[in-house]
């Protein structure tokens, strides 16, 4: 929740990794899709990261390829 209208460039924080960004759209307040921008480095497979915007409560799940 408290997210904006929309986003672009949003760093992403949390894991082992670094560099995670993504753009997002939101539906009211809360995020209803998420567009990776750039995939950072060094993330595991499972971890999560939140994006850090808005009340810091969207979380998503990494899955390396």
């Amino acid at each position: 929740t408290g997210y904006l209208a929309g986003a672009n460039g949003v760093l992403a924080v949390g894991g082992s990794g670094s560099g995670l960004t993504v753009d997002y759209a939101t539906d009211g307040d809360a995020i209803n899709s998420v567009t990776l921008v750039d995939g950072g480095q060094d993330y595991l497979d499972g971890e999560t990261v939140t994006i850090g915007d808005g009340n810091n409560d969207a979380v998503i799940t990494i899955t390396v390829a």
